[in-house]
């Protein structure tokens, strides 16, 4: 195998996206999908946008599911990359010390966003089953963290990664074509053992989302060959459309099509890859992509609590108050989580290299001594 460059460019495309993304998720909840339940319709320019970019383009969820779609993309992207200069050991510590600090306490917050807003509370194994995102797999679910349904997703491809990063590192076509004959298996037995294995079954449907990243990363980084990608992503797009066909059915017609949009966000990542070199990332870009992460999590408990507690006890619901409130709530939102991402989520990715670092030193050691 033609071996993967040690050092490729700077991804200011990868940057930029990253915070575009986490942008449309804040827009798709806390001017769209919050203000309808608690105040009866959407902030401004929600209503405008959908009339003359969602409907006639075929977008969904207000652009959500776009911004959901780029981070699968992404993620699939970068993790090939960096996993390709990391042994196992490093690539498990770091993606845990990556999820899950950042995200525990996400869970905790949520919990008492949720009691402050509804005086609904948590029992310590649904708190506990939150923490590690078996709540997603278990039936009934109990979900307090609603933007964590990706994670469950996120986790079930790192540990693909984990297993075949071997495999991977020699012969990327072979993983590959492994991962999707997994989920295939998996959509055969989907049905056959209970409630908890289909939802295991439906984040699964997801998987090829994220391989179409891996598969891009490894024609951009010269492993495979233009024939060998098409030929890839032809297995993959079969493997979404089965996905939908037999879980996600909601999503296949064209006016609520997971594809169409999931093409939009394919090509939005293409191009800006091709012209990469051209893109000038504002350094606050850079602030918002850095803390992407954390808005992902807080957006929904930080700024839906402020959304639900003004419609509560206000009755003014014009569209001003409506669009003001969205605005304060994102905008509260992202100052929030960058705190959180300076004080939680930073801290802990230096933990983790931190560890990689002595785990090596320690390995080395026993090598030396073993010579």
């Amino acid at each position: 195998m033609q071996q993967v460059r040690a050092n490729l460019e700077s991804f200011s495309n990868i940057t930029l996206l990253r915070a575009v993304a986490s942008l449309m998720v804040v827009y798709d909840h806390l001017f769209s999908m919050v203000p309808v339940k608690n105040f009866g319709s959407p902030a401004f320019p929600v209503s405008f946008v959908q009339t003359a970019i969602d409907n006639p383009l075929g977008i969904i969820q207000d652009f959500g599911w776009i911004g959901v779609a780029i981070f699968f993309i992404v993620s699939g992207f970068i993790i090939t990359h960096v996993s390709m200069r990391e042994s196992q050991t490093e690539f498990l510590v770091k993606r845990i010390f990556r999820i899950y600090p950042p995200l525990i306490l996400a869970v905790l917050i949520a919990c008492a966003m949720t009691y402050i807003t509804t005086n609904q509370t948590f029992s310590f194994w649904e708190i506990i089953s939150a923490f590690t995102l078996t709540n997603y797999w278990t039936y009934p679910q109990i979900v307090i963290l609603g933007v964590a349904w990706t994670l469950a997703i996120e986790i079930i491809f790192y540990a693909f990664t984990f297993v075949l990063l071997p495999i991977l590192k020699n012969n990327p076509c072979a993983a590959i074509i492994i991962q999707v004959a997994v989920v295939f298996c998996v959509y055969a037995v989907r049905g056959k053992f209970g409630n908890e294995f289909f939802l295991f079954a439906a984040c699964v449907a997801y998987l090829p989302y994220l391989i179409v990243g891996q598969v891009t990363y490894f024609l951009y980084s010269k492993v495979i060959g233009l024939k060998v990608f098409f030929a890839l992503l032809i297995l993959l797009y079969a493997a979404i459309l089965a996905g939908i066909q037999l879980i996600h059915v909601i999503f296949l017609p064209a006016n609520n099509s997971y594809l169409i949009n999931f093409s939009y966000a394919y090509f939005i990542f293409i191009m800006l890859l091709v012209f990469k070199d051209r893109v000038k990332v504002p350094q606050f870009v850079h602030r918002l992509a850095d803390s992407s992460y954390s808005i992902y999590l807080l957006h929904g408990t930080i700024g839906g609590a402020v959304i639900v507690l003004v419609a509560k006890y206000t009755s003014n619901h014009s569209a001003p108050v409506i669009f003001i409130t969205s605005l304060a709530a994102a905008a509260l939102s992202i100052l929030v989580a960058w705190i959180f991402f300076l004080l939680v989520e930073k801290p802990s990715i230096k933990v983790a290299r931190s560890l990689c670092k002595m785990i090596n030193a320690r390995t080395l050691k026993v090598q030396k001594e073993q010579a």
